[in-house]
């Protein structure tokens, strides 16, 4: 079985449509921790998934990141393939996670100095060690919603409700036209992802057993 973690409804209700389980595990590692702690189902494979900021030039907003994490190469290799039939820009790489936001260039700048990474997000290290700590194969596959050079607005809503989204807009008025921009981004760029892992999730397996078999 291949499940999917989300960190919030955003990201897991159109997850939902590839008809594989999706864990919403809220934001940041520790919360990520608790929920895959919690769930009670079993995985042979479990897929970080969801939004990352771009940590290098060239990953523009609504292209893949695939980060392999200590899977299989023949995972990777299908990524690529399945990438390559679909016409979805796809970049392979390490996915950096941190406790924060990085809400300016700046600061994914400061970070990219520091580190050897694609793309930066706050969930995926969580992922693997969970993964590691129960014999799963664990994947990055993250689509990238700000580039290098893309700001984000400060803060996060206070809550995960439409209602919670609608206060925190408001309490920006002068932000209020980059936020839906953003929304609309955010928009495509799921889409992107579901498109996706709906063509290269069902061939995991023949991946994996292409794997075995070049290892036989």
């Amino acid at each position: 079985m291949i499940l999917l973690t989300a960190a919030t409804p955003w990201e897991r209700r159109p997850l939902e449509k590839t008809g594989l389980e999706v864990l919403e595990t809220g934001i940041g590692p520790a919360k990520a921790r608790e929920a895959l702690d919690a769930w009670r189902g079993r995985a042979s494979v479990v897929v970080s998934s969801g939004f990352a900021g771009a940590l290098q030039p060239g990953i523009f907003c609504g292209d893949i990141l695939f980060d392999p994490l200590e899977s299989p190469v023949a995972l990777a290799q299908g990524a690529r393939e399945t990438a390559e039939e679909l016409g979805i820009p796809l970049h392979m790489g390490r996915i950096q996670s941190v406790d924060r936001v990085l809400e300016s260039p700046d600061d994914k700048r400061r970070l990219a100095a520091q580190v050897r990474a694609a793309a930066v997000d706050m969930e995926t290290a969580a992922v693997r060690d969970w993964a590691r700590s129960r014999g799963v194969t664990p994947l990055g596959v993250r689509v990238i919603l700000d580039g290098l050079d893309d700001r984000l607005p400060r803060g996060l809503p206070k809550g995960d409700s439409l209602a919670a989204g609608v206060r925190y807009a408001f309490s920006r008025p002068a932000e209020i036209p980059f936020l839906i921009g953003l929304g609309l981004r955010q928009r495509r760029a799921i889409a992107v992802l579901v498109r996706f892992l709906e063509a290269y999730a069902p061939r995991i397996p023949s991946f994996l057993e292409r794997s075995h078999a070049e290892e036989a």
